[in-house]
């Protein structure tokens, strides 16, 4: 749409504007996140070496600032998240609850106990998150998908 409205402008058409014409991003439309990597179960999180989780951290919001759809102007208030974990065995309910760790606190602001926070959502409670469902879903794709839904 915006290639036909700069093309219309080169070729004499229509008016002139002062900026280029962009699409707006509805506020209200889901933020997908499509991860290339797998999040740790709980207890391979638990074993880690402090350090290697520190490098975790890091590379978890490496990844979703660069595969995010789009990010919200200001923390989303209230939401709903939906995580599908891609693996070949199923784990364990706390393994798979266990694994969201690193993925939430990516997902909050940039604080002191956030170093790598993004600022998607304004905190982890239950006040802000409204419902959180991580998933299993089978396959031999390395991958996670986080959907997060505006309120």
């Amino acid at each position: 749409m915006r290639e036909l409205a700069l093309a219309a402008l080169a070729k004499g058409r229509g008016r002139a504007a002062a900026t280029p014409i962009t699409p707006q991003a509805d506020p209200m439309a889901p933020i997908v996140i499509d991860l290339p990597l797998r999040t740790p179960l709980y207890n391979q999180w638990v074993r880690m070496h402090f350090r290697s989780r520190m490098r975790y951290c890091r590379a978890v919001a490496v990844q979703i600032a660069i595969h995010a759809s789009r990010r919200p102007d200001e923390p989303l208030q209230q939401c709903r998240i939906t995580v599908e974990r891609f693996s070949t065995q199923k784990p364990d309910r706390d393994g798979l609850w266990g694994s969201l760790k690193a993925l939430l606190d990516a997902l909050q602001p940039k604080s002191k106990t956030h170093p790598y926070g993004l600022g998607f959502i304004v905190n982890d409670s239950s006040s802000c998150i409204a419902e959180l469902t991580p998933t299993h879903v089978p396959g031999s794709e390395k991958r996670t998908r986080v959907t997060i839904e505006p309120l």
